[in-house]
């Protein structure tokens, strides 16, 4: 039977987000599965929430591409998941799947841990199934870019989001798979804080120590 996915890219960026890059990469390998795929830019689809509804009715399956914030949820996906819970009823009358990709700009795959965890426990309010959810750390050096396009950086990461969606057209549970997986960094984090500490230095002296600290009066 036909799988019927919405892949969402949960970030607020204006730009292609890295977000926005792993949703892309996984609707296409679960389209390559013959499971009916509908993508949606949380960000485009929050100002029209009945549609989005209407979507979120239709799916079997949802899968979620979110950046870490702050150390938590954008506030764009805490209104959408928000908005499922204030419809919970509507929902309920049929079984769905939630599969979440995270990413952040640490490169400790940790820093993602309470960011699943409120997914997870989202996913037991709606009555959802919790099938998993990849912790990608760091996200940063996908810029925006198609993953086939970071060259190897990302191909351990490219084949766990193969194999998670072979599992989730099959209507497998992927949380065992991705558990034994282990979570190191994509990169040595010390390395990562010292290209970034030379950037950051970088940039201070293009700028100025006084625009570059700047802040708003408060």
């Amino acid at each position: 039977m036909e799988k019927n996915i919405i892949v969402i890219a949960g970030s607020p960026a204006a730009r292609q987000s890295n977000s926005e890059s792993l949703a892309n990469y996984m609707a296409g390998r679960l389209t390559e599965r013959s499971c009916a795929v509908t993508p949606l830019s949380l960000r485009a689809a929050m100002p029209s929430p009945q549609g989005l509804l209407e979507q979120v009715k239709n799916a079997d399956v949802l899968v979620l591409s979110v950046p870490l914030y702050e150390n938590s949820l954008p506030g764009l996906v805490v209104a959408f998941f928000e908005m499922l819970l204030e419809h919970r009823a509507e929902l309920s009358g049929k079984s769905r799947d939630l599969f979440v990709i995270g990413n952040s700009g640490f490169a400790e795959p940790r820093e993602l841990d309470s960011l699943l965890e409120h997914c997870r426990l989202f996913a037991r309010e709606m009555g959802f199934r919790w099938i998993g959810g990849l912790a990608v750390s760091p996200g940063t050096l996908i810029d925006g870019k198609k993953l086939e396009e970071t060259g190897g950086t990302y191909k351990k990461v490219m084949a766990t989001l193969d194999t998670a969606a072979e599992m989730i057209s099959r209507g497998e549970d992927v949380s065992e798979y991705l558990g034994r997986q282990p979570a190191r960094p994509l990169i040595a984090p010390f390395m990562y804080r010292l290209v970034g500490r030379l950037i950051q230095n970088s940039t201070i002296k293009k700028l100025g120590k006084a625009a570059y600290f700047a802040r708003p009066l408060i």
